[in-house]
Formats: C-alpha cells, sequence, structure tokens
C-alpha cells in the first residue's frame, strides 16, 4: 500500500504540539497544492469539491489566509483509527497507563 498522507497526519497525534502543527501545515500544502482563489474556488465548486472527494485535500485562500478542505470519510480515518486504541491495550496489559494528558492554562 502506497504511503498516504493520511497516515501522515495521523502520526501527528505522538509529536510535540508545534512541531505537529508545522507539519500538518505543510502536508496539506504538499496534498493540496497552491490555494485556488476564492473566485476561481466558486467557479469549480463541483470539480473541488470531486477532487476532495476522491482523497485530494484542496486549499482556498480567503482574505489572505488559508482554509483547507477535507472530506469528511478522510478526517474519520485520520481520526477513528483504530491502531490508537490497540495501542493503549496493548500499554495497559504491559502495565503502563496510557491516556489523555492534563492541559494545564498558563
Amino acid at each position: 500500500m502506497p504511503h498516504d498522507w493520511r497516515d501522515e497526519v495521523a502520526a501527528l497525534r505522538f509529536a510535540s504540539t508545534a512541531k505537529a502543527a508545522s507539519r500538518l501545515v505543510g502536508i496539506l500544502a504538499g496534498v493540496g497544492g497552491k490555494p485556488l482563489g476564492l473566485r476561481d474556488a466558486r467557479s469549480r465548486l463541483f470539480m473541488v469539491s470531486l477532487e476532495v472527494l476522491r482523497g485530494s485535500p484542496k486549499m482556498i485562500e480567503i482574505d489572505g489566509g488559508v482554509v483547507a478542505i477535507v472530506a469528511v470519510g478522510d478526517l474519520a480515518a485520520i481520526f477513528c483509527d483504530p491502531s490508537f486504541e490497540s495501542f493503549r491495550e496493548e500499554a495497559r496489559k504491559a502495565g503502563r497507563k496510557v491516556g489523555r494528558r492534563r492541559v494545564v492554562n498558563r
């Protein structure tokens, strides 16, 4: 199975927040290509939607910011990956406590 951008994004769960954020932007920019202008994206909405549904996120530039359009199925594949739950189960069996980190606002 070829390497997929979804696998790279899913692997970011284990990276530090700063590193994960910059890497996520790089992954989406690499896969999504050059951001489309709003007018261009609007005129090609159907074609852009089809490409997104086929697994290729698209970038749209709006008011100086960039928006990533990602299919719901791709998000589900990234965030609902069963490998993380199996990792937690194996770690629990080995006697290691694995869970959510507590976030402390500073």
